[in-house]
């Protein structure tokens, strides 16, 4: 069986990270959703697709990544959201 290559961001020009902080209180989430389908409705009207990447929560647990993207203590990497320009309809 071949090695399956982990692309989780899909070698996309533009990736957006959305972090939060392990200390805060509220509804940090929440702000990053309402945060996010902006960004998506903004990129929607000027002709970009884009695709929300959940699966980045595991790159969290993975050290090469924490190092690639300097994520440390108190925060934690959430969610991505990859832009570019669609191929096809």
């Amino acid at each position: 069986m071949g090695r399956m290559n982990f692309m989780p961001l899909w070698e996309a020009p533009t990736v957006i990270l959305l972090f939060t902080d392990k200390r805060c209180i509220g509804n940090p989430e929440l702000n990053l959703g309402i945060l996010g389908q902006n960004m998506v409705i903004a990129a929607h009207s000027m002709g970009l697709g884009s695709c929300w990447i959940g699966l980045v929560k595991a790159l969290n647990r993975m050290p090469k990544w924490k190092k690639i993207f300097d994520i440390e203590y108190p925060y934690e990497l959430k969610e991505a959201i990859v832009l570019g320009y669609p191929v096809g309809e």
